[in-house]
């Protein structure tokens, strides 16, 4: 009976130390109240951008002090990633992502941070678009001169990536490329007005609009223009109200040529071919009809004018 004892007694001291060891090597640990959310389908998608978001369903009972979504080119996306970032609060939000690259996968998770971390959604995944050239269309050739001319174009569709430069190419051949005389036009989609400059008198010139953007460049239709020949076209008014002195003329100018009428008159002498080393008038300047006061004239003397 005694060696019976003295064993129980020894298991029990053994029980109650091994007891006592494993209630030392335990710690309590209080779970995180981490905020419960979706992430929402992703709309819009083009080469570059897209629109996604989330909604959060509960913040645990700690207010949210951030929330938005995460991308990257691999799986599970963390805000150490690309991130948007949406005004605090529960509920749904929207989240418009940019600069991306075109024709390649992506994935996102919306997040949301409280003062026990971040937690976030399911992942989504999506593909942007392929970027192609651009559609653009070439503006008719106006207030065309002797040396210059307007023109422009209109980018339709930009291909799906940002463009990098616009305007026209011109040139005497057919289908000019930007390796020949061009505008540079600033960047961007829509209208644009294109200034040609240091073109020849009387001369056609083919136009085309063009635009660049990473795929490269791209043509708008072909339009022609020619140059005006810098010819004035005029007539002699009939003389008139003639003194022993003095007449009356004067002109009407119908075509200044293609550049601005910047003297006019009329010119006399007792020869048949006055030129303005002779005699002369001076009345202002532009096309369209002027009257001439002829002057200083000799008494019984016959005088020709230019018809």
């Amino acid at each position: 009976m005694k060696r019976i004892c003295t064993f129980s007694i020894i298991h029990l001291v053994l029980f109650g130390f091994l007891l006592t060891l494993t209630n030392s090597c335990k710690t309590e640990v209080d779970p995180k109240l981490l905020p419960v959310l979706t992430t929402s389908a992703v709309t819009n998608i083009t080469q570059n951008t897209a629109t996604t978001g989330g909604i959060i369903t509960s913040d645990n009972g700690l207010d949210i002090t951030a929330r938005g979504v995460c991308w990257s080119l691999k799986p599970n996306p963390t805000i150490k990633d690309s991130l948007s970032k949406n005004a605090a609060g529960t509920g749904e939000f929207v989240s418009n992502i940019s600069n991306l690259i075109a024709d390649t996968i992506y994935y996102v998770r919306a997040y949301a941070t409280n003062s026990d971390g971040t937690a976030y959604g399911l992942q989504v995944t999506f593909k942007t678009l392929i970027s192609v050239m651009p559609v653009l269309s070439t503006t008719t050739a106006t207030n065309i001169s002797v040396s210059t001319a307007s023109s422009g174009g209109n980018i339709i569709f930009n291909g799906g990536s940002v463009v990098l430069s616009r305007g026209v190419c011109w040139s005497k051949n057919p289908n000019p490329t930007i390796i020949n005389d061009k505008t540079s036009d600033g960047s961007g989609n829509g209208i644009f007005t294109s200034i040609l400059t240091n073109l020849q008198s009387g001369s056609t010139y083919y136009v085309r609009s063009y635009t660049t953007n990473s795929i490269g460049t791209a043509y708008g239709s072909q339009v022609s223009l020619t140059t005006q020949n810098g010819i004035i076209i005029l007539t002699t008014t009939p003389i008139s109200t003639i003194t022993t002195t003095s007449s009356t003329s004067g002109g009407n100018i119908t075509s200044d040529g293609g550049a601005a009428v910047t003297d006019r008159g009329v010119c006399w002498t007792t020869d048949q071919t006055p030129t303005i080393t002779n005699s002369k008038t001076t009345d202002g300047t532009g096309a369209g009809s002027f009257t001439s006061a002829i002057t200083g004239l000799t008494t019984n003397t016959t005088y020709s004018c230019p018809k």
